[in-house]
C-alpha cells in the first residue's frame, strides 16, 4: 500500500490560501476619513431631528467613492403628525484626489436616492458644515 501524497496536499492547500489572500487584496478599501465625512453629511441631507441609522457602508460600485445605506425616521417635530416608520435611503460620496500636502479628504460630489446634490450645495456643505464641531457630534456612525 502506498502512503498518501502529503506534498501534493500541501501544494493544493497553499494554492487555495494564496488565491484567497489575493481576492482579499483586490477588495476595494474604504478610507476612514472619507467614510467619516460622508457620514457627517447625512444630517445635512435629512430634516433636522431625523433619527439616522446606518445599515451598510461600502465602496461605491461605479467608480471611486463611498456608498452608505441608511434608514431615517422622522420625528413629530419635523412636521409630521406622528412618527412614521423608517424610510430607506442611500448616499454616494465622491472625493477630490488628495494631494500629499493635505491630510483631510475633500468632498467633491454627492448622489442620493433623489438624485445628485448640486455642486453649490456640496461646496457650501464642505465649507460651512463639515468643518464645524457640531458636524462631528452629529455623525450617525460615531
Amino acid at each position: 500500500m502506498r502512503p498518501p501524497r502529503k506534498p501534493a496536499l500541501f501544494f493544493a492547500g497553499g494554492t487555495l490560501l494564496a488565491v484567497f489572500l489575493a481576492l482579499i487584496g483586490c477588495a476595494p478599501q474604504i478610507d476612514e476619513a472619507q467614510a467619516r465625512l460622508c457620514r457627517m453629511a447625512l444630517p445635512a441631507l435629512n430634516p433636522e431631528g431625523a433619527d439616522i441609522r446606518i445599515t451598510r457602508l461600502a465602496a461605491a460600485r461605479e467608480g471611486p467613492g463611498i456608498r452608505i445605506d441608511y434608514s431615517v425616521v422622522l420625528s413629530a417635530s419635523v412636521g409630521t403628525r406622528s412618527r412614521t416608520g423608517p424610510r430607506r435611503a442611500w448616499v454616494i460620496c465622491r472625493f477630490d484626489p488628495v494631494p500629499f500636502s493635505q491630510i483631510e479628504p475633500r468632498l467633491a460630489a454627492i448622489e442620493t436616492q433623489d438624485g445628485p446634490v448640486s455642486g453649490a450645495s456640496v461646496y457650501l456643505m464642505q465649507r460651512f458644515w463639515l468643518r464645524i464641531p457640531e458636524a462631528a457630534a452629529a455623525d450617525p456612525g460615531r
